[in-house]
């Protein structure tokens, strides 16, 4: 009969708590403009984007992969490194949501399993080229791609239909704006909705209940089902400032944010880049407000979003280094 593994059944569960904050930080970012502009009830727009992104995790493993297996050494992974990873994590998103600052689940967990990795076995266990080219830089990139995108795409939108009146576009881009959440929820189950999947399978890696960083149908199900969870408990602060903090969105503004969004995760996440969906939304938020007026973009709360974005990796790796070395002074490494 085989043995019970507590340590692996710890780390499940934490990685489903972290799924469920993951929930209520990211999912707003595939529901936000349906639910603030009210084409959508909220319970429906949890339902569609938690069944999307499932479907879109099932096509495309790449970003689970990434954290599996690419940005920190095998020998670096440890049942304390991986807990405190999960807790670092865990820890700046209560705070990030707590804010109503709409931040980076992927990059919090990727700061937490570096700065456990570094406490438990020096500089020589983090892949610094890779996190730099697939983490650091994608980062900092992707909402710029976003805004410039989406700019782009509602000036055109502006100009194609300078001379109708909003009761003849309006009506056209509100229920498109059911097709744009959908795809940016795919998007992110096919990228960035993977990280609790891709810690799952390092944790069973490290264990040697599976010997590829393939994630299991079962992992794909149960992190896909606590990011519903969390999504459905707690995501309306966060969709209050996506819908309407940085810009007060009309329907066509939700439409081109969500399309360009969608894109821009899509092929991040099949290049295995862990970009940050709320992010990219954000920067595409920011592009549709400004391609009206500067002024329509509240620039203060974007100050207040750019300090924790900047923060998330140094401080989830901050808590996560502090927990690993509380673990290791009570024995688990």
């Amino acid at each position: 009969m085989p043995r019970f593994d507590v340590m692996l059944v710890l780390i499940v569960a934490l990685t489903l708590a972290y799924d469920f904050t993951n929930g209520f930080n990211d999912l707003p970012a595939a529901i936000a403009t349906v639910v603030s502009t009210r084409i959508m009830g909220f319970p429906v727009a949890v339902l569609m984007a938690g069944t999307l992104i499932f479907v879109g995790a099932y096509t495309s493993t790449a970003v689970a992969r990434t954290v599996a297996g690419r940005l920190v050494r095998s020998e670096a992974i440890t049942n304390g490194v991986i807990v405190s990873a999960i807790l670092g994590a865990l820890v700046w998103d209560v705070i990030t949501w707590w804010l109503a600052l709409p931040s980076s689940s992927s990059h919090a967990l990727i700061g937490g399993l570096c700065g456990a990795s570094l406490v438990g076995g020096g500089t020589g266990m983090v892949d610094w080229e890779r996190l730099s080219g697939d983490v650091v830089i994608p980062m900092m990139v992707s909402p710029l791609i976003g805004l410039g995108i989406a700019f782009l795409v509602m000036t055109a939108i502006l100009t194609l239909f300078a001379h109708a009146g909003r009761r003849v576009w309006d009506p056209a881009f509100r229920y498109s704006q059911i097709f744009s959440a959908g795809s940016v929820a795919f998007a992110h189950g096919s990228g960035s909705g993977q990280k609790g999947m891709g810690i799952l399978t390092l944790a069973l890696l490290s264990r040697g209940t599976v010997h590829t960083p393939d994630v299991p149908l079962w992992a794909m199900a149960a992190c896909t089902a606590a990011i519903v969870a969390g999504g459905a408990s707690g995501s309306m602060r966060i969709i209050a400032t996506l819908g309407n903090k940085i810009v007060r969105l009309n329907p066509v503004q939700g439409f081109a944010a969500q399309a360009c969004c969608a894109s821009v995760v899509y092929l991040a996440g099949h290049l295995g880049m862990p970009v940050s969906t709320t992010q990219i939304l954000s920067g595409t938020v920011m592009g549709v407000g400004a391609a009206q007026r500067s002024g329509a973009v509240r620039w203060g709360v974007v100050q207040k979003m750019l300090g924790a974005w900047i923060v998330t990796l140094p401080a989830a790796g901050l808590v996560a280094a502090g927990a690993h070395l509380i673990l290791r002074r009570m024995g688990y490494h």
